[in-house]
């Protein structure tokens, strides 16, 4: 295969993948995290930077530039992260303009397929970059979160060129390559903070595998130049202490383990782009939190060692599974076993963290294991010596891209075959139900012409706005239309509080995570 036919076929999936994601995100509402996403970006357009610095603002300022472009710039912004988004999107049609913010989140995805092509191409053959690629562009988690305004698609579209420009720096390392490297580690900066956690292991295990550490210190030293100068401009050349963006700033460098005495000194000083360790200071924060509580299994609790296998486990088509652990044992070599091995280090490195919340936590696993499972598909064609064997390839594939493709467009809340027909008895959070139903709620209570409704769920939308007379639903039986998530019958199971539905049979399911009810 030529170079150009591998541009051709990278092009035509990326097409695909986004007319998927696109048709699939007029659906949904806004899930829990994107008025964050959305409001900090627009005020990153409006000149400052410290409404929420937990998150880089990269993918936030890309969702955020179409409705700013529409708006004043000048317009104030009040309230708290919904009301800000939710002014915005409620300028015209909510649906037009939630749309339109996510639209940017469809480059993150055309870079992240491109990227894992390149990445897979400078190990491997042309005809396993395009099966890479194929294999990580079907994947309903991928699907699922490139429609949304987060910043989870971002990292993921980091990963593979901050490796790929490490590898090339590595076999020359020459001023302009490393200008290039430090370009892509900005990216990563820029996109999400668990880039740093994922990208360090990742780039260790490259360094090994090159079997060259090098000592040219000039072309090192632009590289980490021209990643600070890039990581300065996305945060708008911010120049200011943390004491006068969070008050006083000093638990800020406590966080990130300076001593007292130097910390409370530090939080008074100016500093470039002071947002970054205030957000690294936050999620450290996040992380550490006693309220860190999810769902598993049954249980209520947490935080797990063994979430993200678990999840991963549900949250990946089972066809890739066996494709990607198949690959595990044929690869040969150091630097075909690298990319597994970084595969492996990322689900490690996930599994230190206690915020156990969601598949997208882990997303960037995909990247190298989808190369993985490329080289598994190769090799399994090479090898097979009768046309029985090559059918049995050929039908794992189908099950896979077929599979996904019937998930339409639910690929957020998809799970594969081994959760049954209750997921919601293995995981929820983001992994199921993060608000997204929102809008077909609203849809089936004016088909249904339901005059009142007692509702339980984590959406973002003005209901009223959609026609729906809501009130909250309270603890206790009650009567009438009911609408309540999944999440909530999980973590309030007990009778007394809403575990009595459960003698009840939904009137309908109003997408994948929410129940419709009427008790008479």
């Amino acid at each position: 295969m030529k170079d150009w036919k591998l541009a051709v076929a990278i092009v035509a999936l990326t097409a695909i993948a986004v007319v998927r994601v696109s048709l699939a995100q007029r659906h949904f509402s806004a899930t829990h995290d994107e008025p964050a996403h959305i409001a900090s970006g627009y005020e990153w357009l409006t000149g400052t930077y410290t409404l929420d610095p937990s998150h880089p603002p990269l993918a936030r300022v890309i969702g955020a530039l179409p409705l700013w472009l529409d708006a004043n710039p000048a317009r104030p912004q009040q309230g708290n992260f919904i009301d800000r988004a939710n002014d915005l999107l409620y300028r015209g049609a909510y649906e037009t303009n939630l749309g339109r913010a996510r639209r940017g989140t469809l480059v993150f995805l055309a870079i992240a397929i491109a990227g894992v092509a390149i990445l897979a191409r400078r190990v491997f053959s042309r005809a396993i970059a395009v099966i890479a690629a194929a294999l990580f562009a079907t994947l309903p988690p991928i699907l699922g979160h490139a429609g949304l305004v987060t910043t989870d698609m971002a990292v993921v579209s980091a990963l593979p060129w901050a490796l790929i420009a490490l590898d090339v720096f590595l076999a020359k390392p020459t001023l302009l390559r490393g200008a290039l490297l430090g370009v892509a580690i900005a990216f990563g900066v820029l996109a999400k903070f668990s880039f740093l956690v994922y990208f360090a292991p990742a780039a260790l295990i490259i360094l090994w595998s090159a079997g060259r550490f090098g000592r040219h210190i000039t072309a090192w030293a632009v590289a980490v130049l021209v990643a600070f100068l890039a990581v300065w401009v996305g945060y708008r050349f911010q120049l200011q202490s943390a004491s006068s963006v969070v008050g006083d700033g000093t638990w800020v460098f406590m966080k990130l383990l300076v001593p007292q005495t130097i910390a409370q000194r530090a939080a008074n000083v100016p500093f470039p782009a002071v947002s970054l360790p205030i957000g690294l200071a936050m999620v450290r924060a996040h992380n550490e939190s006693p309220t860190n509580v999810s769902f598993l299994l049954g249980e209520i609790g947490g935080p797990w060692r063994e979430y993200f296998p678990i999840v991963l486990f549900y949250k990946t088509p089972i066809a890739f599974t066996i494709l990607f652990a198949w690959g595990l044992f044929v690869l040969k070599g150091k630097r075909e076993r690298a990319l597994a091995i970084i595969a492996l280090a990322i689900l490690a490195a996930a599994m230190t963290s206690r915020i156990n919340i969601g598949v997208r936590h882990v997303l960037p696993f995909y990247v190298p294991a989808s190369i993985v499972a490329a080289v598994a598909v190769m090799k399994i064609w090479e090898r097979a010596s009768s046309l029985f064997s090559r059918a049995a390839l050929a039908a794992l594939l189908a099950w896979l891209f077929v599979g996904a493709a019937l998930a339409h467009p639910d690929y957020l809340s998809w799970f594969n075959e081994a959760a049954g027909p209750e997921p919601s008895q293995i995981v929820v959070d983001s992994n199921l139900e993060w608000g997204q139903d929102g809008l077909r709620l609203a849809r089936a209570v004016r088909e249904m012409q339901i005059e009142r409704l007692q509702i339980l769920y984590a959406t973002n939308i003005r209901l009223a706005e959609h026609g729906v007379n809501a009130e909250k639903l309270t603890f206790g039986p009650k009567q009438g239309w009911i609408a309540i998530g999944e999440a909530p019958l999980r973590f309030f199971h007990e009778p007394e509080m809403y575990g009595w539905l459960e003698r009840y049979r939904p009137v309908r399911k109003v997408g994948k995570s929410i129940r419709l009810y009427y008790i008479e």
